[in-house]
């Protein structure tokens, strides 16, 4: 790649790269990586985020369809894992490299 950055980051500096020539044969056996193999830690923290907004609804959902006791221990640990989720993933997209 050229030494002129036409982006900010890195990352959509590799992404470019990357649509640009992903169907090229032999361009990536080089060691060159795509980028979402090159720098993991940003889509893994909106997934983790994604999941526990859903963790979170499902919970929200089961407590106002049917609030037993029974259910009070699974709506809770349904909140402590969508917490968990939730805190992970932004902690990974906020932290620096």
């Amino acid at each position: 790649m050229n030494s002129d950055k036409r982006h900010p980051s890195d990352y959509l500096n590799d992404l470019e790269e990357w649509q640009d020539h992903q169907y090229d044969p032999g361009y990536w056996t080089g060691g060159n990586i795509p980028p979402y193999l090159k720098y993991p830690r940003r889509p893994l923290g909106i997934i983790l985020v994604v999941m526990g907004g859903f963790s979170l609804l499902g919970m929200a959902m089961g407590v106002i369809a049917d609030f037993s006791f029974a259910n009070a221990f699974g709506s809770s640990i349904g909140l402590l894992v969508g917490l968990l989720f939730l805190a992970a993933g932004i902690k990974i997209i906020r932290a620096r490299r």
